[in-house]
């Protein structure tokens, strides 16, 4: 009797898994058969939030399908995005306000509060937007990108008669807009002061004015709480305008029966950014409240172990330790950037660098932090590379490893002491087959630099591209850098602001391609839960095992242009898998 109460259960449950791996395959595989879908005098169209393709206030015919429904498929834990774009060909349409309800499903609710509404903001950045940190003749070339995602459209005033971006910021004494696109030749960061430079977006999402054939874009994101039940839930996103209501989107949110596993990558980052009582708008000195918010907003994107730059100092340091503990941080390693090892070579400056060493080493062994790394001369080639193994094996006789950004000679030269290679540049899978060798680590970084708007293509180099070159990490540059002032991308005298995000006085703004490096990290944890799976079914496998195991091994010879198709199909393999209840998930 029990046997065959077990066929039964497993019967429906490799029902339930067809039907989820039918409805995957029609939310994201196929078109929809609508010729037009509107919102009163609004068309909309849903369109693939990590695209190639900016979306423009001009874009006509629009992006995606037509449709108003909003489907979205992800586990519990994660966040998904989504996008749909409006356009209104017969009027303006004011004071337009959209407003999400709850989700219900069979299994409960997900509150409101798990969905994030935000305008794409379309800027100009300097002559290398969308594609490079160059710039253009000195900032002089102007072109118009997607990049911010706020809360309040009118954050940012763009003047596209004179190619001109203000700031729209908010103090006590009242609000004024500043231009923050003035060409410059600076070769320093500017800092300003919060007091000087009250830049807030809002809580809430605010209302706009859609303008007679003006094509907006707005972007949302689920989160799935750790305690949803598997199923599918439903909901809206009303719109209304000064008339009254013109409709609602339909949401339908997919939470697939799969808990996903941490990705098989360290994720990490360059992070400038400095503890100080004296915050200020860009990459460096932070506040107390700026400096929590981002590393909330590093750990929500997948990076659990950014870069500390903090300055040497103890107290400094044990505070700045202590908040990454309270954010719920990684402790299997601190990465220091606050003393470097720079390249000793005399008894005394050697036993200074390891009285460094030992210093921080103690401090962060009372955080239970694991391995502490310091860093080695940034990008040193040839012998200014090789002369620091002196150095490097002082460090090591204290217990703390090394780590560095570097290209292909360091291999040769001090692979035997380099604990980490932050390699620059394009994947190199037998540099990190030679590290491997070694007993050490590679990690990826500019490929590219942050500061390009394209959400694509931080989702291919810095997720699944990782994994088929078999690299342990990534630590782009940077979080934020600001090149002049982090929000003037024309001021600088060689390169566009490096942003993944944007500082505000009491918090931060993401991008679309910090939004793409999400999904990245996020690709790396379905590949790392679907082999994690096959490696626990026994064997020999089950056919269903043994095509999912082909699979694997194709997007490791090349990986096709359609990530959102690679998801979907390892999201199916971890279905049909699942389904025989022998694999764990």
């Amino acid at each position: 009797m029990k046997k065959r109460d077990r066929q039964i259960r497993l019967l429906h449950q490799a029902a339930l898994t067809a039907c989820l791996v039918l409805s995957i395959a029609l939310y994201i595989g196929l078109p929809g058969n609508a010729t037009t879908a509107n919102l009163g005098p609004v068309l909309v169209h849903v369109v693939d939030p990590i695209s190639g393709a900016p979306v423009l206030p001009d874009t006509f015919p629009l992006p995606g399908r037509p449709s108003t429904t909003i489907a979205i498929v992800a586990c519990r834990g994660e966040y998904e995005p989504a996008s749909i774009v409006f356009r209104s060909d017969s009027q303006d349409v004011r004071n337009l306000k959209l407003v999400a309800s709850d989700l219900i499903g069979d299994g409960g609710s997900i509150a409101n509060s798990n969905i994030d509404i935000r305008f794409v903001k379309v800027w100009y950045q300097a002559g290398g937007g969308w594609n490079t940190i160059g710039l253009s003749r000195l900032g002089k070339t102007k072109v118009l990108v997607p990049e911010l995602l706020l809360k309040d459209d009118d954050l940012v005033e763009v003047d596209v008669r004179t190619q001109s971006n203000y700031l729209r910021l908010k103090s006590p004494s009242g609000t004024k807009l500043v231009s923050v696109s003035e060409p410059n030749s600076l070769r320093e960061r500017v800092q300003a002061s919060v007091e000087d430079f009250p830049i807030h977006d809002a809580v809430d999402l605010q209302p706009i004015t859609l303008r007679r054939n003006e094509v907006k874009q707005f972007w949302v994101t689920v989160y799935v709480p750790q305690d949803a039940a598997p199923g599918k839930y439903r909901g809206t996103i009303s719109a209304m305008d000064d008339t009254g209501p013109l409709g609602a989107l339909q949401v339908e949110l997919q939470v697939l029966p799969v808990y996903l596993q941490a990705p098989n990558i360290q994720y990490s980052i360059y992070y400038r950014g400095t503890l100080s009582e004296n915050p200020t708008i860009s990459s460096e000195q932070k506040g107390h409240k700026q400096f929590v918010a981002e590393l909330k907003n590093m750990q929500a994107h997948g990076v659990n172990n950014p870069a500390v730059y903090q300055r040497l100092d103890g107290q400094e340091l044990s505070r700045v330790l202590d908040i990454r503990k309270g954010v719920g941080l990684d402790t299997s390693a601190l990465f220091y950037l606050g003393t470097g090892t720079g390249n000793p070579q005399t008894r005394e400056a050697l036993m200074e660098l390891r009285r460094r060493a030992k210093m921080v080493r103690d401090i962060a062994k009372e955080y239970g932090i694991e391995s502490v790394y310091f860093y080695g001369i940034d990008e040193a080639k040839a012998e200014r590379l090789a002369t620091q193994r002196k150095a490097w094996e002082s460090v090591h006789q204290e217990g703390v490893k090394i780590f560095t950004a570097g290209y292909l000679d360091a291999y040769s030269l001090v692979g035997d002491l380099l604990d980490v290679l932050v390699m620059a540049g394009k994947l190199q899978k037998g540099q990190a087959q030679n590290f491997h060798r070694a007993g050490n680590k590679i990690f990826s970084y500019a490929n590219p630099q942050t500061g390009p708007e394209n959400p694509e293509t931080f989702r291919r180099n810095y997720g699944l591209e990782l994994w088929r070159n078999h690299y342990d990490g990534a630590m782009p540059y940077a979080y934020q850098d600001s090149m002049g002032f982090i929000w003037n991308d024309f001021d600088h005298a060689r390169y566009r602001d490096h942003a993944f995000t944007y500082p505000t006085a009491d918090g931060v703004i993401d991008t679309l391609a910090w939004e793409g490096f999400r999904e990245g990290v996020d690709d790396v944890r379905y590949i790392t839960t679907l082999e994690s799976m096959l490696e626990r079914l026994p064997k020999p496998l089950v056919p269903d095992a043994q095509e999912a195991k082909r699979f694997v091994d194709s997007l490791q010879a090349s990986l096709p242009s359609n990530l959102g198709k690679v998801r979907a199909t390892i999201i199916q393999h971890l279905l049909r898998l699942s389904s025989d209840g022998r694999a764990a998930v």
